[in-house]
């Protein structure tokens, strides 16, 4: 989604509040230009638009500042350094804190593009000029109330692959990873992924595999070429086993079974997903 974005950013190193320092800039998420402009002011930064992604690692501590005690300053909430870009709130449901926190957390900002810190006791108001996305695969109904959801303006539900959609999926994953297809790679995926699991093609898919496969060649020192047999061998690593019965060892080299190999799949759970995108 990010690079729908052609444009960049000014990013503060850092703002001041209450006469305490915050820290905006952080280089692990925002990603300056390589010459920067020579009249720029030094306190910011021309970057690319950031795009910060949080997992279920998401808390409530992580929205607010943080004390870096070493240097004695503050460290900004996530959605501050995702200021004019993208904030992507994945697998919401499943975070630390509960949807009902978060959602509480974010209501004002959403509707007003303003959020606010707590800072010694103190509030102040920040600019909330980042795209949320909410991406989850469970009911949106067991999520929020419809308060919430009417400023989630955008509601995009992401279904199934058809097999021309899957096949370029795949494409264009193996060439950004520098996987070489073979000719009969992609139908053989196909029928696998649709024996394994519900008979749907998933777009998650592809990008585990080629992940899987690559992994593979590097141990064996091997040219990264996904073929049917290397799909057979991804696909068993991957889908969990649960009859012990119809279990196929995963070959090793030599021809040896993995000790301790587990049986072949049946499910993999449903993802459809919500995305909402803030104003």
């Amino acid at each position: 989604m990010i690079r729908a974005y052609g444009d960049t950013v000014l990013v503060p190193h850092c703002i001041e509040a209450s006469g305490q320092v915050i820290t905006v800039f952080d280089p692990t998420l925002h990603e300056p230009l390589e010459e920067q402009p020579a009249a720029l002011d030094s306190r910011w930064i021309v970057c690319k638009r950031p795009a910060v992604i949080a997992g279920g690692e998401l808390h409530g501590a992580m929205l607010d500042l943080n004390l870096d005690t070493e240097v004695g300053t503050y460290l900004a909430p996530l959605q501050l350094k995702a200021n004019n870009g993208i904030l992507v709130i994945d697998d919401f449901g499943r975070q630390i804190m509960t949807p009902e926190e978060l959602l509480n957390r974010w209501i004002v900002p959403l509707d007003r593009q303003i959020d606010y810190l707590t800072l010694a006791g103190r509030k102040f108001a920040v600019p909330f000029e980042v795209k949320v996305v909410l991406s989850t695969n469970l009911d949106p109904a067991s999520l929020g109330d419809e308060a919430f959801f009417r400023r989630i303006h955008n509601k995009v539900y992401v279904g199934c692959l058809d097999d021309e959609q899957f096949d370029w999926v795949l494409a264009r994953v193996a060439s950004a990873k520098r996987v070489e297809l073979t000719e009969e790679a992609a139908a053989h995926l196909r029928r696998r992924a649709r024996a394994a699991g519900d008979g749907e093609l998933r777009a998650y898919l592809p990008g585990v595999v080629c992940k899987l496969a690559l992994a593979i060649c590097r141990y064996e020192n091997t040219a990264p070429k996904l073929s049917p047999a290397l799909v057979d061998r991804v696909l068993d690593l991957y889908f969990a086993r649960t009859d012990a019965r119809s279990a196929k060892p995963a070959d090793l080299p030599g021809g040896h079974a993995a000790p301790g190999a587990l049986p072949s799949a049946s499910h993999y759970e449903h993802d459809a997903a919500l995305s909402g995108v803030a104003p």
